[in-house]
């Protein structure tokens, strides 16, 4: 089961620091606690602490400066929704930094290597939501060259990237690659992008460049598997996850195990109003709690402020 101390993270450590490290913690004035230098839009839970173990003391809650707003412990019922549910930490200036380098790049065919007639295959418009974007060609015309290009002034700072011909990849049996951002490195080498592990990745060493894939021969390519550099935090398609939330018992309650089958899970009558924690029983570490307010995901970094 999980561990309340380990899994409420910010809400149980900001409990424990406050009450252990001695920082002026506790004003007691009858049945009334006082804590002193709480930060606001934080959500947290107030915890005794009996013998050596924490028991949770309150539902959590997030403190906006005036007031608490408790989370909903109710079970499933009346107040309940269907919901989707895209990552299991919170996504940061500096990820969304790397998911927005993707936008504006090109795919473009050929079938001469110079490009002199190139035809649009894709353009992304767009920052993705997801990491893992299939994106799906309206293409009858075979080419033997593919070339993906960046705008300007980004970076070439890709993942994996594949290509597919009716559901079956096809591989490139030679390519034009730009000069990596540390030819020394393995961490930056062109290999990783197609490794299957979301984690490594290709980094250019100059902006605005590209990737020119020969096939050897004319192919039909109708799908695109493009994952830009991340955190590896979205829903991975064939991890198995896990959806708590906390109830009325003052303890994480399973609203069942999926293995997802795309960029997304999809949870039916979930509590209203409740605070979530999804746990990856497949791989990884990073996970924290979240809430749900019309269809988006919110974690502590990212908390709408009223």
């Amino acid at each position: 089961m999980i561990n309340v101390l380990s899994t409420l993270s910010v809400l149980a450590q900001i409990s424990v620091r406050i009450i252990d490290e001695g920082d002026q913690p506790l004003s007691f004035n009858g049945n009334n606690v006082s804590f002193g230098y709480v930060e606001d839009n934080c959500i947290y839970i107030i915890l005794s602490k009996v013998g050596k173990k924490y028991i949770p003391f309150t539902d959590p809650f997030i403190f906006d400066g005036k007031q608490f707003n408790y989370f909903s412990t109710d079970n499933k019922g009346s107040k309940s929704e269907d919901i989707k549910i895209y990552r299991k930490f919170p996504f940061f200036a500096w990820n969304k930094d790397r998911m927005y380098k993707i936008v504006d790049s090109k795919f473009e065919e050929s079938n001469t290597i110079d490009f002199s007639h190139p035809e649009m295959l894709y353009h992304i418009c767009d920052t993705s939501k997801v990491c893992y974007n299939e994106l799906m060609v309206q293409n009858k015309q075979k080419y033997r060259y593919v070339r993906y290009k960046v705008r300007e002034n980004a970076f070439l700072e890709l993942a994996e990237l594949h290509f597919y011909q009716d559901r079956q990849e096809v591989k490139p049996v030679n390519i034009v690659a730009c000069e990596p951002y540390n030819a020394n490195d393995d961490e930056f080498k062109l290999a990783n992008c197609f490794d299957y592990a979301p984690l490594t990745y290709f980094l250019s060493k100059k902006e605005g460049q590209e990737l020119i894939f020969d096939f050897g021969s004319e192919v039909l390519i109708n799908k695109i598997l493009c994952i830009p550099r991340n955190d590896d935090n979205f829903i991975r398609p064939g991890d198995t996850y896990e959806l708590f939330y906390w109830g009325k018992d003052k303890k994480w309650i399973s609203l069942g195990k999926q293995k997802a089958k795309g960029v997304y899970l999809q949870y039916k009558d979930v509590p209203r109003n409740a605070l979530l924690f999804l746990h990856n029983e497949t791989r990884g570490k990073e996970e924290e709690v979240f809430f749900l307010r019309d269809g988006e995901q919110y974690f502590v970094n990212s908390l709408p402020i009223d």
